[in-house]
């Protein structure tokens, strides 16, 4: 950028700071979070791993004190436990968290957000129980019984959540700011929401904007959830829905569509060419994949760069073949699709990025955070391998 005396000639009604010794460096971009959801869950009870939260009883510890400080809750609800820091590595479970709250509803996130525990109490107001089906990429765990064992998979989770009192807009907007706030404390000043539309697209999306009146010390990229449109053919084009940001809110800004494809490795819901080495199956596809291709072609087609979470080889290949079969039915030249995780891939699947021109979006932090649940998880050929960086 020039020396000093280029630059105090250039600027000249510069500042000086003394750093003491420190290091200055650019602001960060994360560009694959979920803004609003962390701010929910700074409010909630913190489960996790840094917390102290290393089994049952610690996370029941936990909860308890959340309970007696927000009494006024009609639910106790907490967030970020990984069970596979536990003993055994197995989740809480209905039983558990029932010795402790017979009579609240209680439900806690796994730190993946692709699965999540409830009592008994919360089972029976969402209706579920042993003849309660599985619904269409999802799963409520079992016992050997036939129970539901509290534990609910990706799909699965809308069938507590949708019981949960949900936020109203000033709620949300407060969430923003408190993710905001704490995003900027560890020098990230741009960030991107990768699922806009946990609850309701429209009112999350006026939440941003009234986040940004109000102020927003960073910059965020919005990811709409395609399926949150309704069915494929119910997309807007993204240049039409692209204009309702374009008034006055340079903090927010519409990104790409989002879409997932599988689930994740930490609670054995990627999607694998081969089964888990614990037995836990090969994962689960979250969209059948003529419905996948469907939500791809449609909003390609329209003009939307597409984010698809994939973690699983066979759920990346799907997602490459999806992105191929739109470009040959919808040929563009301005596409920037992605795969956002693209963990497990061999030499074949990276070739495909390159050759379809696909960007892999990789969260190295997954192997300090998460790396014992996730190595070793497939009887992987020895070409292939756990991408992190």
């Amino acid at each position: 950028v020039g020396g000093f005396a280029e630059l105090s000639d250039q600027y000249s009604g510069y500042r000086r700071i003394d750093l003491d010794g420190r290091t200055l460096v650019p602001g960060f971009n994360d560009c694959h979070m979920h803004v609003l959801p962390y701010g929910l869950d700074l409010s909630k009870a913190d489960l996790s791993p840094s917390a102290g939260v290393t089994d049952v009883p610690s996370l029941i510890a936990r909860l308890q004190r959340w309970k007696d400080d927000n009494a006024s809750s009609a639910w106790v609800l907490g967030s970020r436990y990984d069970h596979n820091t536990f003993p055994g590595a197995q989740h809480p479970t209905r039983y558990q968290l029932d010795a402790a709250f017979p009579d609240h509803p209680v439900y806690i996130m796994q730190t993946s957000k692709h699965g999540g525990t409830a009592n008994s109490a919360a089972l029976k107001i969402a209706g579920i129980d042993r003849n309660t089906s599985d619904p269409d990429g999802g799963e409520i765990v079992r016992d050997a019984n036939g129970e539901p064992t509290g534990v609910v998979l990706e799909n699965a989770l809308g069938l507590i959540t949708q019981h949960i009192p949900q936020p109203d807009k000033a709620a949300l907007v407060n969430a923003i700011h408190k993710a905001e706030a704490a995003l900027v404390r560890e020098g990230v000043t741009s960030a991107t929401d990768m699922n806009v539309g946990w609850f309701d697209l429209e009112q999350e999306i006026e939440s941003y904007l009234s986040a940004a009146q109000a102020g927003a010390p960073i910059r965020m990229s919005l990811f709409p959830h395609l399926p949150a449109f309704g069915p494929p053919e119910n997309i807007p084009s993204h240049s039409a829905f692209a204009s309702r940001f374009a008034d006055g809110h340079d903090q927010v800004r519409l990104g790409c569509g989002k879409l997932f494809s599988d689930g994740a490795l930490t609670v054995r819901t990627a999607a694998l060419r081969e089964p888990y080495v614990d037995g836990s199956g090969s994962g689960m596809l979250l969209h059948q994949p003529e419905e996948l291709f469907s939500y791809i072609r449609s909003a390609h087609s329209k003009g939307w760069n597409i984010a698809v979470h994939a973690i699983g080889d066979r759920a990346t290949e799907l997602v490459l073949d999806g992105f191929l079969d739109a470009q040959q039915a919808f040929p563009r030249t301005d596409t920037r699709h992605r795969i956002e995780h693209a963990m497990i891939l061999d030499d074949a699947l990276i070739q495909r990025f390159v050759s379809q021109n696909v960007t892999p979006v990789l969260q190295s932090e997954f192997l300090a955070r998460l790396g014992r649940s996730e190595e070793h998880t497939s009887e992987l050929q020895s070409h292939s391998f756990i991408s992190y960086a």
